[in-house]
């Protein structure tokens, strides 16, 4: 009876182990299934580095649309600051989630994803920078912190890549629960 429920325990337990093995989110070292519900990936969807790439620079480009939109309205500074946080803190969310993705390639993985992203912004159409950039120098003549808060949007992708966030933005990563 004993050999019996340890020989079950075993076959349990090598069984746990095998299940955890085939359920890895890596298919192999250059595509990732995703196993969560996001908004921006469907579920059981495989991405490859480059197809993560080119979403994060996609959604860079849709962060500045927006951007540039609430901009272009001129409100004043008070009215304008918590729209802009609000935005800031919606793309944050989305490059988190890109950068929890990310965190599953392999190394050679992660460096296809920069260079996707890369490629991507030296392709960008420069009206988007050129917009925010006039926008930046209006706001900085009229409330320096929302001109600084603005110029934060040009980094928003360093949430995609979690290394990168530790190592220049440590308290940024801690409030949101990224370690090492």
């Amino acid at each position: 009876m004993k050999l019996v429920r340890n020989l079950t325990l075993v076959i349990i337990f090598i069984s746990l182990v095998f299940i955890t093995a085939c359920s890895s989110n890596n298919t192999d070292e250059n595509n990732v299934v995703v196993n969560e519900t996001d908004e921006n990936v469907e579920v059981n969807e495989v991405l490859t580095p480059e197809e993560l790439g080119k979403r994060i620079g996609d959604h860079y480009v849709e962060l500045f649309i927006e951007l540039n939109s609430l901009l272009d309205e001129r409100l004043d500074p008070e009215e304008l600051e918590p729209k802009v946080a609000a935005l800031k803190e919606k793309y944050i969310d989305i490059f988190v989630g890109f950068g929890a993705i990310k965190e599953e390639y392999s190394e050679e993985g992660k460096a296809k994803v920069n260079r996707a992203i890369m490629s991507f912004f030296s392709d960008m159409d420069k009206s988007y920078s050129e917009s925010y950039n006039e926008s930046i120098e209006y706001y900085r003549e009229l409330d320096n912190e929302l001109a600084s808060l603005l110029v934060s949007f040009n980094i928003l992708t360093q949430y995609a890549d979690y290394e990168l966030l530790i190592k220049q933005e440590p308290e940024e990563a801690e409030r949101l629960g990224i370690t090492e």
